[in-house]
């Protein structure tokens, strides 16, 4: 599992892909805020092509869904191959669309 407080984010299980970007988003409050902002409202994700099904700011345990019009799972994710059928062979396709779901999400976070 994940911690997201942890300020490097360790090994995941064996047989899983990692990928983790940091990027410069602003400098100052202002831009933190506006940031922090923008995640906790769904905006990073509505401007990455994301649909989400709530308005209401993200709340620990809120259950929702999130429709993806463009392939793509987050900043950071864990990825392993499926051992067989659809989504072995559709693996390499995912890993591309995983790298374009994570440039749309860094360039949400830097929209003013």
């Amino acid at each position: 599992m994940t911690s997201l407080a942890d300020p490097i984010w360790g090994p995941g299980p064996a047989g899983h892909r990692r990928a983790e970007i940091t990027t410069a988003i602003g400098s100052g409050e202002d831009d933190f805020a506006r940031a922090a902002h923008d995640v906790l409202r769904w905006a990073v994700k509505t401007r990455s092509g994301f649909s989400v099904s709530s308005v209401e700011p993200v709340e620990p345990g809120r259950r929702l869904t999130v429709t993806a019009r463009v392939a793509g799972i987050t900043i950071r994710s864990l990825t392993r191959p499926a051992p067989r059928g659809f989504w072995r062979a559709a693996y390499p396709a995912l890993l591309v669309a995983q790298r374009v779901a994570r440039a749309r999400y860094v360039r949400a976070l830097r929209q003013h």
